[in-house]
């Protein structure tokens, strides 16, 4: 009897808390691309740090259990990282985070060859990211793209 009671009760509160959850209206966070400097070169490898900002539209905090994200360059996929040190989003709020991301030197002659091959055209570039939350929430793809301006059309 008691544990028919038990099944019953687990049984409302899971039906109940799936219900809040499909309710909740989740909008995707945002992820602007805010600094970006060189850190260190190891052997075949160079480290950068990027600096972003993660917005959270959202009405309840948003806890990132992890992170991956990689920045390509003229279409070529160049750096890369992971992360597991990203802080709670508050709700319609935004935190500033440094991302670790390093590229290996051998596909530098890729970036060179697309370089030299747009020689005097802008620079277009995308970020990808795949955000995971912390408990039941579903994982983000955000990508943001632009294009930096070559300088010398800057120039003229």
């Amino acid at each position: 009897m008691a544990r028919h009671f038990l099944l019953k009760t687990v049984t409302c509160i899971a039906f109940i808390s799936l219900c809040a959850c499909a309710s909740m209206k989740l909008e995707q966070p945002q992820v602007s691309i805010i600094g970006f400097s060189p850190v260190t070169t190891q052997g075949m490898e160079a480290q950068f740090a990027a600096d972003i900002r993660i917005s959270n539209p959202n009405s309840f905090d948003l806890p990132i259990e992890g992170m991956s994200y990689q920045l390509s360059i003229n279409g070529t996929d160049l750096l890369h990282g992971l992360s597991n040190n990203i802080p709670t989003i508050p709700a319609y709020g935004s935190e500033r985070v440094t991302l670790d991301m390093s590229v290996s030197l051998l596909s530098a002659p890729k970036l060179f060859y697309s370089l030299l091959k747009n020689k005097g055209e802008d620079i277009n570039y995308a970020f990808t990211a795949k955000i995971d939350p912390k408990g039941m929430l579903p994982s983000f793809t955000i990508k943001e793209s632009g294009v930096l301006p070559n300088s010398s059309s800057m120039s003229q």
